[in-house]
């Protein structure tokens, strides 16, 4: 069996993989779908168009392997997902990052290998001043959380400090007010830096991955608002890995693959691993239809073969034997 990679390329099934795949389908009533890269357009609308011409089975196990994207390509593909599936299940089997986490809040279930690893919800922005450069939404607030608790402890040192080291002769009101000159002095040129204007786009896109979050877990219900807002904006970096171990106690439903899932996993080498061997998307479980019914037409076309003018099966009839030797047996000797 072969899937066709969109770049031409192809995999080669081979008959364990088939062999492991059956097994999935039949022992989960599931499709199985591969998602390796970019989470863009258009692949959301050709997502969409696929799942509304298809016969979709009650379950989908999705192997998700991506950098991120755009959110909103995200949470689309996400949706068209939670209305064509009883239960959708994310396998995690790599690098799942960005807007990759964000497909994942649709997922009544996640499936997590050795290798799986999600991150952070934090959406990434246009740096400022720079045509290609991007920078995290959460890099902009930590910093303006750094400034704030900074100035904060630079105004509590100076009062502390005037107040005990003069003695008393400085009172509580006049060392506030020293301490408060000090710190505006220390801190106001870099807070003068800040625009209002781009810490307002932070918020709005900080805000996205928020709505969009509520939204998909009314219906996985995999996750709760805390683990929302711990995935937009409580860890340190865009980049840091959330693995099985973490991200069991944020949702609900998290698994090991089985070894069955493991074993495919295994079939499909670095294309269920790294983005680099994208972009792919495939419904690889339709593989096992399109070899069933290629198996059926052969054996079709071979009885037509053994059939004769009038409908007979040659190929079981007895040999007709050559004119003039008919197999009669002889009466009677001599």
């Amino acid at each position: 069996m072969i899937a066709q990679l969109k770049d031409g390329k192809s995999m080669t099934w081979s008959p364990t993989a088939t062999q492991i795949m059956r097994r999935i389908v039949a022992a989960s009533n599931t499709d199985i779908l591969i998602f390796n890269g970019p989470i863009e357009r258009p692949r959301d609308r050709r997502m969409i168009k696929l799942l509304s011409t298809r016969a979709c089975k009650p379950n989908l196990f999705m192997i998700l392997v991506t950098n991120g994207g755009d959110p909103d390509v995200a949470y689309r593909i996400a949706r068209a997902m939670q209305n064509h599936y009883e239960k959708f299940t994310v396998c995690v089997s790599g690098v799942c990052k960005s807007a990759g986490t964000l497909v994942l809040l649709g997922a009544h279930e996640l499936a997590f290998s050795d290798h799986g690893e999600i991150g952070p919800l934090d959406i990434q922005m246009a740096k400022k001043d720079d045509l290609w450069g991007q920078e995290s939404g959460l890099t902009v607030m930590t910093a303006l959380t750094a400034l704030y608790e900074n100035a904060q402890d630079a105004f509590d040192h100076f009062l502390v400090s005037l107040t005990t080291k003069s003695g008393g002769r400085i009172t509580v009101r006049t060392a506030s007010e020293v301490a408060a000159k000090l710190t505006q002095a220390l801190y106001s040129g870099i807070s003068e830096q800040i625009d209002p204007i781009h810490m307002g786009e932070v918020n709005r896109s900080m805000a996205i991955a928020k709505e969009y979050g509520k939204r998909l877990m009314e219906k996985s219900k995999n996750f709760d608002e805390d683990t929302l807002q711990s995935l937009i904006s409580g860890y340190p970096s865009h980049s840091f890995v959330i693995d099985k171990e973490e991200a069991a106690t944020k949702f609900k439903n998290v698994r090991a693959c089985t070894p069955d899932e493991v074993a495919l996993l295994e079939d499909l080498d670095h294309v269920a691993l790294n983005t680099s061997a994208g972009p792919w998307v495939k419904f690889i479980s339709d593989d096992i239809l399109e070899e069933d019914q290629a198996n059926a037409q052969t054996q079709t076309g071979t009885v037509l073969e053994q059939q004769g003018p009038d409908g007979t099966n040659t190929s079981s009839a007895e040999p007709v034997p050559p004119e003039g030797q008919a197999g009669t047996a002889s009466a009677g000797g001599g």
